[in-house]
């Protein structure tokens, strides 16, 4: 995931970006796994949450039931995929500060 900021703000091409990426997370490797797994629960609780209260407080058809929590999916995703993005330029550009230690001024 680190290898989209990488391609727009290094302008690297396709496989220099993974390289790049890699190299970036090699040693927060830890930090960026748990803040795209916790990007993934949050938005997998809503779902949750607010499907099962759904399926529980309409007394629908077993199919609406199901088509539910699938419609709910993808209305919080979309409305999450900023908030994704946003987090992913920041873990990059935290990366990258930690990395390449470039302090407030410009300078390494």
């Amino acid at each position: 995931m680190l290898c989209f900021p990488a391609v727009i703000a290094e302008h690297l091409p396709g496989h220099r970006s993974v390289r790049r990426a890699f190299q970036l997370a090699k040693t927060g490797r830890p930090r960026v796994i748990a803040v795209f797994a916790l990007m993934g629960v949050a938005v997998m609780a809503v779902v949750v949450l607010y499907g099962s209260l759904a399926a529980v407080l309409d007394s629908g058809s077993i199919l609406d039931a199901l088509a539910r929590p699938n419609m709910l999916y993808v209305v919080v995703t979309g409305l999450a995929s900023p908030w994704f993005t946003a987090v992913v330029l920041l873990l990059y550009h935290d990366r990258r500060i930690r990395l390449e230690m470039i302090d407030s001024e410009g300078e390494q």
